[in-house]
């Protein structure tokens, strides 16, 4: 049997520990919290799986971990993605060149690229939505599709994921309006949907974040907004090498984020 590698195996431990300093909740009731199979917990706990970040989440939520014990969660769980035991040589960063990557030029085509890349996800999808504006501005066909085929595939049973964080820009010190509105509204919707969950990111520059949408472990596309309030080009990136790093610069902006829930209780 192949060794499992130190950074894993430190991660395995620290979970094990929570799940006896826990009561050791069965695999079935873990799987069930953590909504997943009972097989994927057993494969994690023996070091055979490589967790992603919500797994661990939530299996620390359900063993009442610290705030103190969930950050040094995500320090080993980190460790493990970026390869700490592996030797620190340079690593040349592959060219665009190297990989597959289509060009968008405007938000239709973009967003319509994004509704296909959704058909083919077959397990988790990451995506942040940070603009001053809320989703109702792109009026193209392509867009309605990318937004409804992003909960039409969280509604889909089985071992799958939504995360998306939303930004929420901040005018002197009260959340946007039209934005907390669209909040509001979206969260009445998609509430019951168990596989989709919503972070909101309060931020305060007049301006549109850098966007991201991650499918699976290779599909990356990029968004950047243009002077209009509609406007947005991009490009997908088909690499799971590039992916790496943005998945990673992903779990560290939403780790310490609200959830929807708990944003939206504080301003009723």
């Amino acid at each position: 049997m192949p060794e499992i590698p130190p950074a894993l195996a430190r991660l395995v431990r620290e979970l094990k520990s929570l799940r006896l300093r826990a009561g050791q909740p069965t695999i079935e009731t873990l799987a069930s919290h953590i909504r997943c199979s009972r097989q994927t917990v057993s494969a994690v706990l023996n070091g055979h799986r490589l967790p992603r970040w919500e797994f661990v989440e939530r299996f620390a939520e359900y063993c009442a971990a610290t705030p103190d014990v969930v950050a040094r969660l995500h320090d080993l769980w980190l460790d493990v993605h970026m390869g700490e035991d592996e030797p620190a040589v340079p690593v040349p960063f592959p060219g665009l060149d190297s990989v597959g990557v289509e060009w968008f030029d405007d938000h239709a085509a973009f967003y319509a690229a994004g509704a296909d890349g959704i058909a083919r996800t077959t397990s988790q999808i990451r995506t942040t939505y940070v603009h001053q504006h809320p989703p109702t501005i792109y009026r193209a066909t392509a867009a309605e599709r990318y937004f409804t085929a992003i909960l039409d595939w969280a509604r889909e049973r089985g071992e799958r994921t939504v995360r998306r964080i939303v930004g929420v820009r901040f005018v002197g010190g009260r959340p946007e309006s039209s934005m907390l509105d669209w909040l509001v509204a979206h969260h009445a919707e998609t509430r019951d949907i168990e596989n989709y969950e919503v972070r909101v990111l309060p931020w305060s520059p007049p301006a549109d974040g850098v966007n991201l949408m991650l499918f699976d472990d290779a599909h990356t596309f990029l968004a950047f907004s243009g002077q209009s309030k509609a406007g947005l080009s991009g490009f997908r990136v088909e690499s799971e090498k590039f992916q790496k790093y943005f998945v990673l610069y992903y779990e560290q902006l939403w780790a310490p984020l609200e959830s929807v829930e708990k944003f939206l209780g504080e301003r009723a």
